[in-house]
């Protein structure tokens, strides 16, 4: 077997055969590692020339052959096979639901966003007034819909808000300077990027003759769908559009995808939360969180109820950096213009990985309170849509819904007490740590990935699959038993969830795409 012979001009390899060696890749890589380039092989050493006998042994165990047929054949079959299983949506592949990820403090908010898309989905695609069990207290959250709108606002008050509220409470005017900047040139492509994508989705699904909404959208002619889908597209990415309270005729609506009339709303509460924090950011923190509340309460007077979700969200978040002054240290040694990077709709939030009250040092009394506000928070979130509460009858609604102020109109009035609950929820889980350890669970981190896939391509999928396929053929073969029902909640929620999973890695294309937009764009 003929040996690697090196000299100091040349380098030859003397072949098993005469014929030429063919190698793998992988083979030519080590080949290069253990014997670099020879133009510089004039400057070596002469003990680099002679090679004594030990030398010569291990070269002649490590000569590389020829890689057989049948293992590059295995090695392309491996390859396939990982490719194959990184194409499968995440709850399919080994260790898919694992958390993949270190977890940081407020990596519950990431879960408890995808439960309440979740819960969205249910809403719009579930719920009916029969039977009655779904009306009964505590068990009406699972349809509260409405609720769960009001917790995404508040959720966003706290993400927006939680590394500006790190820096100013480090006094540290560059980074400040740099998030803020860097958060409101991304926010608007994060937002509504992410729509357009969802819209166009919708768009096939409308030529397909999949979904047809209400019954209305579809156009025989091609041209003049694509039309018709720019112009209302157009109109419903406009970034001044007036928004009053919530679902109002001024807040302009995609009629392709009804649930996006939040965007706007998300998108002007944003831009409130971050002016407010650069007005604010050399005062006092005393001073902040009292102007916090001010323009809380003057909100809810205003009618409106979403910049008050939004603060109350920031408030959250300032008093969790009070009680946990670890992050600001860790927000001190971060880069600047280090945001949270999202996967969802909302952004993660860099933090430590303490939590905001630790179990150890936590009082009795203290982890009870919490506990009992958390009870309170889903009971409110849980608002019926009129004031019966199942067993309870119309107690305690029709007294609550009573001091609601007389001028609010009717989707303003929905959000009242919702939007209490929705703090309320947040600031019990944020306070008591046991709370948030079911939030940190991998089946849960990984909904809250696709907590904005679930929340844009439920509605299509529920009309085309559910409404116009599951339905029938339940009534037809099943009957209208409780447990009819169960098939088609199961088909439905695997296909929102596969289509979310699949969405969700087009939706990363949108953040990296800002991403590298602002590294292009910016200049100091």
């Amino acid at each position: 077997m003929g040996l690697f012979n090196r000299t100091r001009d040349d380098q030859t390899v003397d072949s098993p055969s005469e014929e030429p060696v063919e190698y793998t890749p992988v083979q030519l890589k080590e080949i290069e590692g253990r014997y670099p380039d020879q133009d510089n092989d004039d400057d070596d050493d002469d003990d680099d020339i002679d090679l004594d006998a030990d030398d010569l042994d291990t070269e002649k165990q490590t000569t590389l052959l020829p890689t057989p047929r049948w293992k590059r054949f295995t090695t392309y079959n491996s390859q396939f096979k990982s490719h194959l299983i990184a194409a499968l949506p995440r709850y399919c592949q080994p260790g898919g639901l694992k958390n993949k990820k270190k977890l940081h403090a407020t990596s519950y908010l990431d879960a408890l966003r995808g439960y309440a898309a979740w819960i969205v989905f249910m809403f719009h695609t579930f719920n009916t007034y029969d039977p009655s069990w779904r009306l009964q207290p505590f068990i009406s959250i699972i349809f509260a819909g409405n609720g769960m709108v009001a917790l995404f606002f508040v959720i966003s008050g706290y993400v927006l808000s939680y590394r500006l509220l790190q820096h100013i409470r480090n006094r540290a005017a560059v980074p400040v300077l740099e998030s803020l900047v860097s958060s409101l040139f991304r926010r608007y492509l994060r937002l509504y990027g992410s729509c357009v994508l969802s819209l166009v989705i919708v768009f096939i699904m409308v030529r397909l003759r999949w979904y047809d909404g209400m019954g209305d959208l579809y156009i025989p002619s091609f041209f003049g769908q694509l039309g018709d889908f720019c112009l209302n597209t157009f109109f419903f990415i406009n970034p001044f559009a007036e928004v009053k309270g919530y679902f109002t005729k001024e807040v302009f609506i995609s009629k392709y995808l009804g649930p996006m009339w939040t965007i706007p709303v998300e998108f002007r509460g944003s831009v409130i939360v971050f002016v407010f924090l650069a007005a604010v950011c050399k005062l006092s923190t005393r001073s902040r969180m009292l102007l916090t509340w001010l323009i809380i309460l003057v909100s809810y007077g205003w009618t409106d109820v979403y910049v008050a979700e939004f603060f109350m969200g920031m408030f959250v978040a300032d008093l969790s950096l009070g009680r946990n002054p670890d992050r600001l240290k860790k927000a001190a040694n971060a880069p600047a213009d280090s945001l949270p990077s999202h996967n969802s709709q909302e952004m993660p939030i860099s933090g430590s990985s303490s939590s905001s009250s630790s179990g150890s040092a936590q009082s009795i009394p203290s982890k009870i309170f919490y506990s009992l506000l958390f009870i309170l928070a889903i009971f409110i979130l849980g608002q019926p849509d009129q004031t019966d509460l199942g067993v309870w009858g119309p107690f305690p609604w029709k007294f609550l819904k009573s001091w609601i102020p007389w001028y609010y109109n009717f989707s303003a009035g929905i959000f009242f007490y919702l939007s209490m609950g929705s703090f309320l929820l947040i600031l019990s889980l944020d306070s008591y740590r046991t709370l948030q350890l079911p939030l940190e669970w991998g089946f849960s981190q990984y909904v809250g990935d696709l907590s904005f896939g679930i929340y844009a391509l439920h509605p299509p999928l529920a009309f085309c699959f559910y409404r116009d396929w599951a339905e029938p053929l339940r009534e037809k073969y099943l009957g209208t038993s409780p447990w009819a029902y169960l098939p088609g909640f199961l088909a439905m929620t695997l296909l929102v969830f596969t289509a979310a999973d699949y969405f969700n890695r087009l939706d990363g294309k949108v953040v990296k795409f800002g991403r590298w937009l602002q590294s292009k764009m910016f200049r100091w």
